[in-house]
């Protein structure tokens, strides 16, 4: 019985607390929280955006339920401060039942309490006080919740975040959006407007001025918006606005001094809060205010080595007037390697004075503007001719323009080609002490049909050597009449130079070669030889432009050095390498067994050379002797072969790719091998070990080892 009356009794507990539920489920309702945003700089009593509670039955949010009291609660961020005196709350349905119930440092309660139902619009109008270094989104946290009158029961409740505000930086951005080109020493040119914004609304001090300042040289013709105060400065009120403020300065005209340099024109800004800043309104001396170029180009490039050829003839024109300024210089430079050789005609509204000035060993031209010019003007330099070096560079020929008077810029006045080239066919030793001595064939190969004109041919030798005998020169691959020898190979007295006359091919439709061949030299043995290329200089008037034309007709120079404008040499060849008296020179051919010492055969190695890997193999005592080793410093044990030459020592071992030499290793491209019970060895390595020069000859596939 007991534990019946306790079962009842849970039973009657438990349908009491179900009850109590089903009751605040049946006054249940939710609300729609909305806010406005406010763009705001820092200090006291900024209005903040609103925040709005609704009720809409239209698509299902229920009213509040009668007998009960709404809180809604509005807590601000750190850093922002309720201000008390300004915070309100409305709302129509029933009206006037929202009290303000309390506000602190960053909390603001509303209460209704209200009998039939809460139907209306709720909004809370803020002002709240913002710290000096807040920066960002003022975020708040509103909660509406529904209790009892009393407030000891909690029916729902209801919270969001909402952003009342961004407080952004203060100050202004000051900007030129369309500068302009101007000339110096001209008045009253116009430049770009300029714009002064807030960043936000408050930056700028009502009624306080801003300051607007030219740079040195610089004055004010005009302005709009502002007022000229003194020739370089000018000032504008801050208006008082109610909006965020741009203030424009317009039509702006300014006086630009002789002096100015070139670059951009800056303003200054700076005063009642403005950010400090600095604007480009105007560039001078910009480059286009001159415009350089080309003008009846010649079809055909100009050869390297000749004098007096004709390039285009030069423009400069004014976009701007003006923009070349009186009694100053303009300035032409060619590139290195090339001269100024004729100017015939100046013309162009008297644009320049006198004659022009020479400089940079003929490279340069000066021109003189004069006292007064008036603006768009151009300058014409016409039937320009140039002196080209055999070394100067092909490609383009650039002309820069400089100077003083404002004019800047490049033209392109023809292309550069080479009349010939230069080879020598192969480059044997040439001992110091021996006569009769072969140099490799020498051959001149045509760039172009016709490059090859009447005049001379010259071979000279270096210092310490002569010719012995005449070489042989013969020329080949013309269709149709060829360049001829009007006079035979000869020897000039001292017997350093060979020297020999052709005149040039009639209607020629092929490119010539010509070689000379049979070339043989005598080391003098009382003067000091330098061991190395045997350089040979090629010159001639065929080919370089005769000395006999090179008259002191070019404008503003006297005395042209043939030498000095066109160059001596047509090149310079190696066609010889020189070695000491006891120089010994092996020459090992791939695939053969035979082999020879300064030219003179010896008995045959027992495993001809082969290629692997690139490399050349040979046997050990074959490259060792080679590199002037002795067999009694050439060692072989357990597959490891040591060689000593001097203060050396070098070390290989079999299937090994890497080399030991004064106990420093060294990797190799290639391993010894042993081949036929013979141990053999990359040439080239051992002579890199030992110090000693190889010569690889691909079309004859031979190798030659020289020791001094």
């Amino acid at each position: 019985m007991r534990k019946t009356k306790k079962t009842l009794s849970l039973l009657l507990a438990l349908a009491m607390v179900l009850t109590l539920f089903a009751g605040v489920a049946q006054a249940s309702a939710s609300v729609r929280i909305t806010s406005t945003t406010a763009v705001l700089i820092p200090g006291s009593n900024r209005v903040l955006g609103t925040v709005t509670i609704a009720y809409d039955t239209a698509i299902g949010i229920d009213p509040i339920a009668a007998n009960t009291a709404t809180v809604v609660t509005v807590t601000l961020p750190s850093g922002v401060t309720w201000d008390a005196d300004d915070i309100t709350a409305a709302t129509t349905t029933p009206a006037g039942i929202w009290t303000r119930e309390r506000v602190d440092a960053q909390t603001a309660i509303f209460r209704a309490t209200s009998t039939p139902a809460i139907t209306g619009l709720l909004t809370i109008l803020t002002r709240a006080d913002i710290a000096s270094d807040f920066r960002g989104d003022i975020l708040a946290t509103v909660a509406v919740r529904s209790e009892s009158f009393d407030a000891t029961q909690i029916f729902w409740e209801q919270s969001e975040t909402e952003r009342l505000g961004r407080v952004a930086a203060t100050g202004t951005t000051s900007t030129a959006p369309s500068p302009t080109n101007v000339v110096r020493g001209v008045g009253n040119q116009s430049v770009s407007d300029i714009r002064i914004r807030e960043n936000i609304h408050g930056s700028l001090t009502d009624g306080a001025d801003i300051t607007i300042a030219l740079p040195s040289g610089v004055t004010f013709a005009n302005i709009v918006g502002a007022t000229i105060v003194s020739p370089s400065t000018a000032t504008t009120t801050v208006p008082s606005d109610a909006a965020l403020q741009t203030i424009t300065l317009s039509t702006i005209r300014l006086n630009v001094g002789p002096n100015v340099p070139d670059g951009p024109i800056i303003v200054t800004i700076s005063g009642a809060n403005a950010t400090d800043a600095t604007v480009t309104v105007a560039t001078v001396g910009v480059v286009g205010a001159v415009t350089v170029a080309p003008r009846n180009a010649p079809a055909d490039p100009i050869t390297a080595g000749r004098l007096g050829e004709q390039v285009a003839d030069i423009r400069l024109t004014e976009n701007i007037a003006g923009a070349l300024m009186p009694n100053r210089t303009i300035s032409l430079t060619l590139p290195v390697g090339f001269t100024w050789n004729e100017v015939a005609e100046v013309s162009g509204d008297d644009f320049i004075v006198g004659t022009p000035d020479i400089s940079d060993g003929g490279r340069t031209l000066t021109y003189w503007t004069p006292p007064t010019l008036a603006g768009g003007r151009y300058f014409d330099i016409d039937m320009v001719r140039i002196n080209t070096r055999i070394d100067a560079p092909a490609g383009d020929i650039v002309v820069t323009v400089g100077g003083t008077a404002g004019a800047s810029g490049t033209a392109v006045l023809g292309t550069l080609r080479r009349p010939v080239t230069v080879t020598a066919v192969t480059v044997p030793n040439v001992r110091a002490d021996a006569t009769g001595q072969a140099l490799g064939n020498i051959v001149i190969s045509e760039a172009f049909v016709g490059a090859i004109r009447t005049g001379t041919i010259e071979l000279t030798l270096p210092s310490g050597f002569t010719f012995d005998g005449t070489p042989t020169v013969t020329i080949s691959d013309v269709v149709g009449t060829e360049p001829s020898i009007t006079s035979a190979m000869a020897l000039l007295p001292t017997n350093t130079t060979a020297s020999v006359t052709l005149a040039a091919a009639v209607t020629p439709t092929n490119a010539a070669t010509i070689t000379f061949s049979g070339i043989r030299v005598n080391s003098d043995r009382l003067m000091r030889v330098v061991f190395g290329p045997l350089n040979v200089n090629v010159r001639g008037s065929a080919i370089l432009e005769p000395i006999a034309t090179a008259a002191p007709n070019v404008v503003g120079v006297s005395n042209v050095s043939h030498g000095a404008a066109v160059g001596d040499n047509i090149a310079t060849v190696t066609a010889g390498n020189v070695v000491s008296a006891t120089a010994r020179t092996t020459v090992f051919t791939v695939g053969s067994t035979a082999f020879t010492v300064n030219g003179v055969a010896q008995p045959p190695i027992d495993v001809a050379p082969f290629i692997q890997d690139g490399r050349t193999m040979m046997p050990i005592r074959a490259a060792a002797n080679a590199a002037g080793v002795t067999n009694d410093n050439i060692f072989f044990e357990a597959g490891v072969i040591t060689i000593i030459r001097g203060d050396r020592v070098a070390q290989f071992t079999l299937g090994s790719r890497v080399m030991v030499v004064n106990g420093v290793a060294m990797n190799m491209d290639v391993a010894p091998a042993l081949v036929s019970n013979r141990a053999l060895i990359p040439v080239r390595w051992v002579a890199t070990a030992l110090g000693v020069p190889v010569v690889w000859d691909a079309t004859a596939r031979t190798v030659t080892v020289t020791v001094q």
